[in-house]
């Protein structure tokens, strides 16, 4: 991806490994999930120009928060388009 690297994560994998952790703890799965998402771009330090553009994933009513994709690059993605294809496909 241009101008940088992607890495996405399996939406439904996590979801189902939180799921998972739910029930091994005794907590009645939830009948319909919400899902909240961000994305936003956050620098690796002060002085370089490589950045982080994570999109981020919270269900509603819980305090997990996992990454659905990760986007590296000097700056930020340069199509948002490409940058949250896989995401949407996902969802």
């Amino acid at each position: 991806m241009h101008p940088g690297k992607y890495r996405h994560f399996d939406l439904e994998a996590s979801l189902v490994r939180f799921l998972v952790a739910l029930q091994s703890k005794g907590i009645q799965i939830p009948s319909e999930i919400k899902l909240l998402f961000n994305a936003d771009g956050l620098p690796l330090s002060k002085s370089g120009f490589n950045e982080f553009w994570p999109i981020l994933v919270r269900i509603q009513g819980y305090d997990f928060v996992f990454a659905a994709g990760i986007y590296q690059g000097r700056g930020k993605p340069a199509d948002v388009n490409v940058y949250l294809k896989f995401f949407a496909a996902d969802i």
